[in-house]
């Protein structure tokens, strides 16, 4: 015999929740009345046993002659001995009913359901040919409770007595629901498939999420309309040779580093912890790599550019300018523009603002008294969140070319004043050479750079007209065999110069502070030269 009552929370009445309740509240009482009368039985034969066990005690001889007179009855008249059997079979199916009539309680059980622990059935058993469930949703007490209009409830777990409690005590089966007003209602599980992609309520959401525009970063950029360049001449494709000049500037604890320098040169795979774990000791071997560049490296890349008569910008360090002049004056006499490469050739993440500053302003001191004029171009090369407003800060630069984030100059406005940006390429650059999986050959650097320049001209031809960077270092495209792939490039792109404009640095800043500054934001930024 089977009875079913079924809960469902989207189309169930009120009438229904509260039948539902009495249902559950009148099956309570009938678990609370069954366990007193387990209990009561459990007395009652705990008494019969003890009587039991204390008469056995005082005649154990009487014992011993019932058995004796129990096996002479079975011998005279068999039918003793199926009595006996009988009896004992009474005996096991008193005690089996008595152990049916305890409660069954099992995993989603009513008892579970009241202790708090949900479930979806009860099974019970008053008798042996009565089972009735009573089948409902996953839905705690406490819910129920909840629809009832019950604020800031809390379920409170009783403490399970010891000792089998006195003939008309109720036993502590269910929980006790108590009123918690000063307590917070706890918050109610979201419905992950609800929640729309920008809902506040997901735990993981971030104050910048999404968004183009956050802090200094702009990741939508010119999007599907880039600007038209306007490149002198019609040019579809401006064209700019970046030669870093650092060797005499990196870390070395000739320098009053800790460690020696570890970033590009042939040495691949030196970490910087291997440096570290011998401070203060000179890697001399990685002294002498980047000494090759200012003693040789520097001459051979000198010759090439003037010889095929190649506009270049300098990315100079300035303590590296500082200790060989004749090379600073060989950059002056060729007409390079020499913008500034910070100081030192350090990663600044670790440097504070005040010693960065230090720096930049030190450098532009070591132009002016080197070269005669002081750099309109700044790359620190590994700085930090601070450069760039540090760099607006200390005056007098047209742009700065920290960012690897376009194919076109653009503008920054988290300054007072508008602050030009043209990008700089770790793509179209030597430090391949000296990178795991990079280039091997001057013929593939060629091929590469060659690749990139006849892309780049398909773009411009359709209107798109980009910049190319090409990132040069004198201890590694200053080896003979890397120079020739470079050599070649450069008498590849004079076969192209209707197409090109080969252009500094400098030259790029001024054009598209003419052509391209922000509206309404003044005429221009006039730089001190």
């Amino acid at each position: 015999m089977f009875r079913m009552f079924s809960y469902s929370k989207e189309d169930t009445t009120e009438e229904e929740v509260e039948a539902t309740k009495a249902v559950i509240e009148k099956e309570i009482e009938r678990l609370r009345e069954k366990e007193r009368e387990m209990e009561r039985k459990e007395e009652q034969r705990s008494s019969g046993l003890e009587n039991v066990e204390t008469e056995k005690k005082q005649e154990p001889d009487d014992h011993e002659k019932g058995e004796d007179q129990e096996k002479a009855h079975d011998n005279d008249n068999g039918n003793g001995r199926k009595e006996l059997q009988n009896e004992d079979k009474n005996d096991t199916n008193e005690e089996g009913q008595d152990k049916q009539t305890e409660p069954i309680i099992k995993p989603g059980s009513l008892l579970e359901l009241v202790n708090g622990d949900g479930g979806a059935s009860v099974n019970r058993s008053d008798d042996d040919s009565f089972y009735e469930t009573i089948e409902r949703p996953q839905t705690p007490i406490e819910e129920l409770i909840e629809e009832s209009n019950h604020q800031d409830v809390k379920i409170i777990q009783p403490q399970q007595k010891k000792h089998p409690a006195p003939p008309g005590d109720p036993a502590p089966t269910a929980n006790v629901v108590q009123l918690k007003k000063d307590e917070p209602k706890p918050p109610k599980p979201l419905n992950m498939r609800r929640m729309k992609a920008k809902d506040p309520r997901w735990p993981s959401r971030h104050e910048n999420d999404g968004k183009a525009k956050y802090n200094t970063r702009d990741s939508a950029g010119y999007g599907h309309t880039p600007p038209n360049p306007k490149w002198p001449g019609g040019a579809k494709v401006a064209i700019n040779f970046i030669l870093n000049y650092e060797e005499g500037g990196e870390t070395c604890p000739l320098h009053g580093d800790p460690h020696s320098e570890t970033y590009l040169t042939d040495m691949i795979g030196l970490e910087k912890s291997v440096a570290q774990d011998l401070l203060g000791t000179r890697h001399v071997n990685m002294e002498s790599l980047y000494d090759y560049g200012s003693r040789a490296g520097f001459w051979r890349l000198y010759r090439m550019f003037t010889t095929k008569h190649v506009p270049c910008t300098v990315f100079a360090v300035g303590m590296a300018l500082e200790r060989n002049q004749q090379a600073c004056k060989a950059m002056k006499d060729a007409g390079w523009e020499i913008a500034s490469h910070g100081y030192r050739s350090l990663d600044y993440r670790g440097v504070d603002d005040l010693t960065q500053l230090e720096h930049i302003m030190r450098t532009v001191k070591v132009h002016e008294e080197l070269i005669g004029r002081r750099p309109v171009g700044f790359f620190q090369g590994k700085p930090n969140e601070s450069t760039r407003r540090l760099v607006c800060e200390a005056g007098g630069f047209l742009y700065d070319s920290d960012s690897y984030a376009d194919d076109l100059p653009y503008w920054s406005l988290d300054t007072d004043q508008p602050h030009l940006i043209i990008p700089y390429s770790l793509t179209e650059n030597d430090m391949r050479f000296v990178s795991p999986n990079g280039f091997h050959t001057g013929k593939e650097f060629y091929e590469y750079l060659k690749e990139t320049l006849d892309a780049l001209l398909e773009e411009g031809k359709e209107g798109r007209s980009k910049l190319m960077t090409i990132g040069l270092h004198c201890r590694i495209i200053g080896r003979p065999g890397r120079s020739t792939g470079l050599s070649k490039f450069m008498d590849y792109v004079k076969k192209l110069e209707s197409e090109l404009w080969v252009c500094t640095r400098e030259e790029l800043a001024k054009h598209w502070y003419d052509t391209h500054y922000p509206v309404g934001q003044g005429s221009g930024y006039q730089v001190p030269i």
